[in-house]
């Protein structure tokens, strides 16, 4: 019985909400708060982007050793260089 009003609850509130932000979209607020969120999104995945090209390609099997560009080989089994 519990479970059936939470799947009716959860249909509400997402027709609810769903008609809700469709008008919020139009409002000078809402535009607003849409260019906010996206400017706020773009800047993180922007970050996270830098992050992600800051990390190393290459690893040593130890931390002494350098890794040399003969050590690399594909594990693909294409061609090398």
């Amino acid at each position: 019985m519990f479970f059936f009003w939470f799947i009716i609850k959860s249909i509400l509130a997402g027709v609810i909400g769903n008609s809700f932000y469709k008008w919020f979209q139009g409002t000078k607020t809402g535009i607003w708060f849409d260019a906010r969120l996206r400017s706020l999104l773009d800047n993180v995945t922007h970050k996270e982007h830098k992050a992600a090209m800051r990390k190393p390609l290459r690893v040593a099997k130890n931390k002494r050793e350098k890794v040399k560009d003969d050590d690399i080989r594909r594990t693909d089994g294409g061609p090398s260089k």
